[in-house]
């Protein structure tokens, strides 16, 4: 998905893959991808023991993209 507001440009995705022995619980990341002038950045907020109900979580990956974009813009 698009992210307004972070570099340039930039862009976000979700993954999330369930543990083999749970079927309630499962890994999750957050990668953001932007440019900023001629700079390519990625953030990538991992969690684990995540619950298959709530597997996304963005935010974190989104305010640190928004951060270091802001600092290499200076």
């Amino acid at each position: 998905a698009d992210v307004p507001g972070v570099g340039e440009s930039a862009i976000i995705q979700n993954s999330f893959k369930a543990y083999i022995n749970s079927d309630a619980k499962g890994w999750s990341d957050s990668t953001v991808l932007f440019r900023t002038s001629n700079v390519l950045g990625e953030v990538v907020w991992h969690r684990e023991n995540v619950p298959v109900s709530d597997p996304a979580d963005k935010g974190p990956a989104l305010a640190a993209a928004r951060l270091v974009s802001a600092a290499l813009s200076k």
